[in-house]
């Protein structure tokens, strides 16, 4: 799982470097870019699902309360539980159609991929460190 995520920034680095008119104008690279935006989040909220329901933190309903777990429980730090919450609207939006690349989105994209960094970074060292308690 964090492969994935990792290969997904990746792929949001190289998308920074296009200007966002140009991956507006291009249909294929407008839909990498929704994809991969859309994929990373999935992915991070999978990752917090897995450590939620691993560690028995709780009964998730939505997204957000897989985020509201795991900064509860210590796993994210309140900054990154912030974070996160921002981007899942994002993701829904893209999901159901309610819009596609724009502005906001784009935005986002820069944000995204330091979230995804500090998210799988705290999780991997809560993790790391629950296993060496034991």
């Amino acid at each position: 799982m964090i492969v994935r995520i990792n290969e997904d920034v990746e792929d949001l680095k190289e998308i920074l470097t296009l200007t966002c008119e140009r991956v507006m104008r291009d249909k294929h690279l407008r839909k990498s870019f929704e994809r991969t935006l859309q994929t990373l989040t999935e992915s991070l909220i999978d990752l917090l699902r897995h450590v939620v329901a691993g560690l028995n933190l709780g009964v998730a309903m939505y997204y957000r309360d897989y985020v509201d777990y795991a900064e509860k429980a210590g796993v994210i730090s309140r900054d990154t539980a912030k974070e996160t919450r921002n981007i899942i609207p994002i993701r829904h939006a893209l999901v159901y159609g309610y819009r596609s690349i724009n502005e906001e989105a784009w935005k986002a994209l820069e944000k995204l991929r330091i979230i995804a960094e500090k998210l799988t970074g705290e999780a991997t060292a809560y993790l790391k460190e629950r296993l060496t308690e034991k």
